[in-house]
């Protein structure tokens, strides 16, 4: 999932503006520093998604460094709650993004512990 974010890096910024515009968030500024953000934090999204897809060939050589990015992604998906409301976003958007992102880092947390202890 975290891949697709490529594609965003790429997009015009009417297209931009349409999505923002569907997903609630009113009328998206035409400004250049918005511009950035959007295609910085996509490049990034989908870089972690590339490196989350190479560690998954070789889970028991990468356990350590699988466990780090839980550890990391448990301190991002509570920074992002409090951004989310911060920002503030929609009620949806922040009741949806943190938690989720928490609650599949504990999954991964969960799946990391079981092969550890089968090592």
């Amino acid at each position: 999932m975290l891949i697709t974010a490529f594609i965003a890096v790429f997009l015009p910024h009417q297209n931009m503006a349409i999505i923002h515009r569907r997903i609630g968030l009113g009328n998206m500024p035409d400004l250049p520093i918005l511009d950035y953000l959007a295609r910085s934090v996509s490049l990034f999204y989908g870089i972690h998604g590339v490196l989350i897809l190479y560690i998954s060939f070789n889970l028991i050589h990468n356990l350590p460094i699988l466990k780090l990015m839980c550890y990391l992604g448990f301190i991002f998906g509570i920074a992002i709650i409090f951004i989310d409301f911060a920002a503030p976003m929609p009620l949806y958007w922040a009741f949806m993004e943190g938690p989720f992102i928490l609650t599949l880092n504990l999954a991964v947390y969960a799946l990391v512990i079981m092969i550890e202890k089968e090592k």
